[in-house]
């Protein structure tokens, strides 16, 4: 299992996956965004960043924000595009 090096919102929501952790110094969290992507880091100073889960991630268990996980996330389908004729379709005009 990896380490997931996260950011905690501002406005009580849920936190946001940074990436993957790699690396870790005294200073600092070094983690990647994508698997094959480039390496970014992350001051721990910064009381919104953590590695352990808090009841604002959605992979911790007693999380309000479950339905965001990616394993019990539903899945989203986009609704089918329609084509409207140039005569119904909407149009702007300057008064």
């Amino acid at each position: 299992m990896s380490v997931i090096v996260r950011e905690a919102c501002g406005f009580g929501g849920p936190c946001a996956v940074l990436g993957t952790l790699v690396s870790e110094t005294s200073t600092r969290y070094i983690y990647r965004r994508r698997p094959d992507g480039p390496i970014a880091f992350a001051y721990k100073r910064s009381p919104a960043l953590h590695i352990e889960p808090c009841k604002s991630c959605p992979d911790h268990p007693a999380s309000r924000y479950g339905y965001l996980r990616e394993d019990t996330a539903p899945l989203v389908t986009s609704p089918r595009r329609t084509t409207t004729p140039s005569s119904e379709r909407w149009t702007s005009s300057l008064c």
